[in-house]
């Protein structure tokens, strides 16, 4: 079996056994909770931008109520992913006593830990148990060409009544023979998704004709029906709502998104630091940013892993404690090139990639030399900030094991007694807003189904994610005051909640090879004795499996008057990997395929959408990313479509492609935009909470991450983020850390102020308490 011991965070491998306890530590309870004391690693004392405390709901901080006072916990923080398990770790560091609210269950199944098995972690019930519908454009009928949208309906139809299967297959397939273009692979897509498809090419109609019991008046209806919305009213409801949408699982898990994505792990671009440091001052300039990555994570030198293994193999476990791990919350590492160098297919992809990026460099002799230096590590500032070929860091420990904000937080729990309490199962339900705009703390579900209030000595900090933390506040009272009002929601505060949802926007090209790739032989993603792969892994934390599957990526700046490339292409040799759709983990390997997946930021505003369902406003939100009303939606289709090419021409130089098999050689020019169009999907939601200043109608939180208007209210997670960087969990978790020293910056201001409250009689009751 593979164990985590969560306070050491050092893989620990024993005999394998098919009944392996993979649970992590036992979650605290409350207990007795020692006085705040403070010990942070940041210079302390007044910002350089007021703190939110002066930018809450006045210039003039109000008495704090006494559900305040009377609270054991300095801060409540919504939501345990990774920029809330990262906040309460820098929290309990500094000395403050946390609580953390989490929807999930505090599991570490082994599918989360084995790094290469994130794709059948993506798709878990264990680890994303929440499904999600989001539709990409505002117009019904360019969603319903993407042959994803007809997959999810035809899972819907399959669990529909089975005497209607055929008929409501042939209304969504009448709907798709409307559009302008033929959908791509639409077949494929309902093949794979083991849906009704013709037989022997007889269209469905006809076979439903032949069939005396079919509903043939349904049919009548289609072929009159020109416009798509009207066909979908033909459908009953449960599957009409459906149609249009993707579904997507939704971590909610202790350690959230960290626990099954990529794990690639990249700073958040300068550029966008720089704007921001414009607009709230020095705080924000991109070399504290970098610190505060640093804080983040930092690799494992090479010396000190071989002294770590030589020390396991030795025995000598008093030893190998002494020796430093890494110096971060979560460790970060590169995949070995060498078992790629050692396949001739993926060498010649690696070498003919490295090769050309070195031409396309010119005369550039200083910048071939840094990234050469740097070995092209996109961690590392002289390559981070250039296009060029890179190679994407991972969250992965030296031993090979997926590593997370949520080890760290169970680290933080064991050797800070009483300063973090973990309450999972738990679902909020709506931020305790009083008269006087102050949050005061949740009401929540808890984990026996009952109502509950818990209240925050200091402050709230929201961390439920760009979607979830926006139906949050919505459901508070905090957003657009006329939907708010259709919903017979009181009004708090009218803020701009949920109308700026945005994100990167992905497409990928999948080419079948000549040859197999032949490190890929006897590969099973299996976590069992039978799996030659996994039992490397297991015993020595090395080979295919202690990676994310990302051979090599190319940085790439498309957008005109930016410095930092807003592009990434990147290479996943053994997938047929087309989109996130549902059970695209069940397809994806295929070692005679290689994808490359193409990552670009948005180019202008984003004008996305989530909105709280007028029917249960606490269950899913409808979600809408409307792609097709972005005003440069032209320039960011236009910027896909030539990076398709340039990846085709790559592919050429390779000399071991033998087809394009998506979206195909075929599809060129016009076709290749509008299948661009109707094919690519949004990656990392964010920015439904934009930061400006107060005085922008179109902000809701501020430099210091306080929402405008509400006192002791902290938006912390990716609805804050915008364009900073293209993986948006790292700069995310950088945020998280950003917020906390805001927050300890506040509690010592406060203190000061009031030397006679009883914050400060806390502080000296613990400064005696050390004495003694």
């Amino acid at each position: 079996m593979a164990l985590i011991d969560p306070t050491q965070r050092r893989f620990t491998r024993s005999t394998l056994s098919a009944e392996a306890d993979l649970s992590s530590t036992p979650v605290k309870g409350p207990g007795n909770l020692p006085p705040t004391s403070y010990n942070f690693g940041v210079q302390a004392g007044p910002s350089t931008l007021a703190s939110g405390l002066t930018q809450g709901a006045s210039a003039v901080p109000k008495v704090r109520p006494a559900e305040m006072l009377a609270s054991p916990y300095d801060l409540v923080i919504v939501g345990g992913g990774d920029a809330g398990c990262t906040a309460a770790t820098k929290a309990a560091q500094a000395g403050l006593r946390v609580l953390v609210l989490e929807a999930g269950q505090n599991v570490n199944p082994l599918v989360s830990q084995v790094p290469v098995m994130h794709v059948a972690a993506s798709e878990d019930p264990g680890l994303a148990p929440r499904e999600l519908f989001v539709r990409h454009n505002a117009e019904l009928a360019r969603d319903l060409r993407d042959p994803a949208t007809a997959a999810h309906f035809v899972d819907a139809v399959l669990a529909a009544d089975p005497t209607q299967h055929a008929a409501y297959v042939e209304v969504v397939m009448g709907i798709l023979r409307q559009a302008p273009t033929l959908v791509p692979g639409l077949k494929e897509v309902l093949a794979r998704r083991g849906g009704p498809v013709a037989a022997e090419g007889r269209p469905l109609a006809e076979q439903i004709a032949a069939d005396p019991g079919a509903n043939a008046t349904l049919i009548r209806k289609l072929s009159e029906q020109p416009d798509p919305a009207q066909l979908v009213a033909l459908l009953p409801d449960h599957l009409a709502r459906e149609v249009g949408h993707r579904k997507k699982m939704v971590a909610r898990v202790l350690g959230g998104g960290t626990m099954l994505n990529a794990m690639i792990t990249v700073p958040g671009d300068d550029d966008d630091y720089r704007a921001k440091q414009k607009l709230f001052g020095d705080d924000w300039a991109p070399a504290k940013m970098r610190a505060r990555f640093d804080e983040l994570v930092q690799k494992t030198p090479a010396v000190y892993q071989y002294l770590h293994k030589a020390c396991r193999a030795l025995g000598i476990t008093t030893l190998e404690r002494l020796i430093p791990g890494h110096g971060g919350l979560v460790e970060i590492s590169h995949a070995n090139p060498f078992l790629a160098l050692a396949d001739p297919t993926l060498r010649r992809v690696v070498f003919s990639q490295v090769k050309n990026a070195f031409r396309e460099l010119g005369d550039n002799a200083g910048e071939k030399l840094r990234r050469a230096i740097a070995l092209g590590d996109a961690a590392d500032p002289k390559v981070q900030n250039t296009p060029g070929i890179a190679r994407l860091p991972q969250a992965v420990s030296w031993d090979g094991v997926r590593s997370t904000p949520r080890a760290a937080l169970l680290e933080a729990q064991a050797k800070f007694p009483g300063k973090i309490t973990i309450r999972t199962g738990v679902e909020a339900k709506e931020l305790l807003i009083n008269d006087d705009a102050q949050c005061t703390g949740v009401r929540i579900k808890n984990e026996r189904g009952e109502v509950e209030e818990v209240h925050a000595r200091r402050e709230v900090m929201n961390a439920v994610g760009a979607i979830g933390s926006a139906q949050l506040l919505l459901n508070s009272g905090l957003g657009p005051a006329e939907d708010l009002k259709a919903l017979g929601i009181p009004v708090k505060k009218d803020l701009n909640v949920g109308r700026n949802l945005g994100g990167r926007r992905e497409i990928t090209v999948v080419f079948q090879l000549k040859e197999p790739i032949r490190a890929l032989k006897d590969v099973q993603l299996k976590t069992d004795d039978s799996d030659p792969h996994f039992r490397e892994w297991l015993t020595k934390g090395t080979g295919l499996y202690a990676n994310n599957g990302v051979l090599i990526a190319e940085q790439v700046r498309t957008m005109a008057g930016k410095k930092d490339p807003d592009c990434v292409n990147f290479i996943l040799p053994g997938g047929d990997f087309r989109r996130y759709e549902s059970g695209y983990s069940r397809n994806v390997f295929n070692p005679q395929r290689l994808s490359v997946a193409i990552l670009m930021e948005n180019k202008g505003e984003s004008v996305g959408e989530v909105k709280l369902n007028p029917k249960d406003r606490f269950g899913a939100p409808l979600v809408n990313h409307n792609f097709d009303k972005e005003k440069d939606e032209g320039a960011n289709i236009e910027a896909m479509a030539q990076q398709v090419e340039r990846v085709r021409a790559q592919a050429q130089r390779w000399g071991v492609v033998a087809e394009e098999v998506w979206p195909g050689a075929q599809v060129t020019g016009a076709a290749l935009r509008q299948f661009i169009r109707e094919c690519q999907w949004d990656h990392h939601p964010c920015n439904t909470t934009p930061q400006g200043s107060a005085s922008d109608p179109g902000a809701v939180v501020g430099g210091a991450y306080e929402v405008h208007g509400i006192q002791y209210l902290r938006q912390i997670d990716a609805s804050v983020q915008d364009k900073t960087g293209l993986f948006m969990w790292a700069p995310t978790a950088v945020g998280a850390i950003h917020a906390v020293e805001y927050a300890v910056r506040d509690a010592q201001a406060e203190d000061q102020r009031q030397p006679g409250n009883a914050l400060v009689n806390l502080q000296a009751e613990e400064a005696k308490r050390r004495r003694r």
